[in-house]
């Protein structure tokens, strides 16, 4: 249920906080040493672990355009934990989970996403191998193979990964989860996809993590700068040929 986020129900828990339940009906968070057991409302956590929805009609200049689809998207963040037994400092994943049906007939599990960092998809503890499919402006369209869960109840979780040691909190922005009856292959290893969107290329990569970087050539005279860690990137389209590598 709500695999689009558009069931939430923005009731007020504090400056900037709403009810994750209300929030998020169906899902569960994941986190080590959470701040609150709220939900961020259209904010972005400060060096701290937690997951928030951002709203169409966002006030927040740094998360104008971050909704993939519809009126709300969720936002997970890895960072810090803020009060700890073993002391302060500990690093914390972020994970969205519920659990429910997997209809059956369905092949696929496809989704929305943008990443910063190394994220990974379990569906009844097992980790998907994800597949690029495609994209569009702000967005990776992401496929798995899923058709060995078809008619079963299964735990779907997404997970974004702190970084160990801690150099930075992690994001990812996540939107419009569908069971398909469209078969997607699984994925040999990496897979990088790049598309044009209006004067850019988009270039995205599974697994995810690791750094975007681009040459004028290729072989001994290739001169490599990096680009960035956001996935998709956004690359600015030029007059020359541009090739493309990730290093994790």
């Amino acid at each position: 249920m709500n695999l689009d986020f558009e069931s939430a129900t923005l009731a007020p828990a504090g400056v900037g906080l709403v009810q994750f339940d209300q929030a998020f009906p169906g899902w569960t968070e994941t986190l080590v040493d959470p701040l609150s057991t709220n939900a961020l409302y259209d904010g972005m956590y400060l060096d701290s672990a937690g997951v928030g929805i951002i709203d169409l009609n966002t006030g927040t200049y740094n998360l104008a355009g971050s909704v993939i689809g519809g009126k709300y998207t969720a936002l997970l963040q890895s960072g810090l934990g803020y009060i700890s037994a073993s002391g302060p400092g500990v690093v914390s994943d972020a994970t969205l989970s519920q659990t429910g049906l997997v209809p059956t007939g369905m092949e696929s599990l496809q989704f929305k996403a943008v990443s910063t960092g190394k994220f990974a998809v379990t569906l009844g503890g097992q980790a998907l191998s994800l597949t690029v499919l495609g994209g569009g402006t702000n967005y990776t369209l992401y496929g798995a193979n899923v058709s060995q869960w078809a008619g079963q109840t299964a735990q779907l979780s997404f997970t974004i990964f702190g970084d160990r040691p801690h150099v930075n909190d992690e994001e990812l922005l996540l939107d419009d989860i569908q069971f398909s009856n469209q078969g997607v292959s699984v994925s040999p290893g990496s897979n990088l996809v790049a598309w044009a969107s209006g004067g850019n290329i988009q270039v995205a990569w599974t697994p995810s993590g690791g750094t975007l970087e681009s040459s004028p050539v290729l072989g001994p005279g290739a001169t490599w700068i990096t680009v960035g860690t956001q996935n998709p990137a956004n690359v600015p389209i030029s007059g020359g040929a541009n090739f493309f590598r990730v290093r994790p």
